[in-house]
């Protein structure tokens, strides 16, 4: 199955009880679907931890909280 996974903050690194519980749902998701995951980051820091994530995921999508309008429009076109 194909899921498309938005999340309001990036889960990597699991250091915080929220992101631990994300980190075991995209552990758990991952091991039968294709995870499409959308995220709103709040630094350029935070793209590094794209390669982790796609560890879990097919796709990852880290948007700056500024530009949450472009992870919409990019949303809309992965399902069109």
């Amino acid at each position: 199955m194909k899921i498309i996974w938005i999340s309001a903050e990036c889960p990597y690194p699991a250091n915080t009880g929220g992101r631990i519980g994300v980190m075991k749902r995209l552990e758990y998701f991952s091991q039968n679907n294709e995870i499409y995951f959308f995220c709103a980051i709040d630094s350029d820091d935070e793209y590094k931890y794209t390669p982790n994530l796609l560890e879990y995921c097919k796709e990852v999508h880290l948007y700056k909280r500024n530009r949450y309008f472009a992870l919409l429009r990019d949303i809309q076109n992965l399902v069109n």
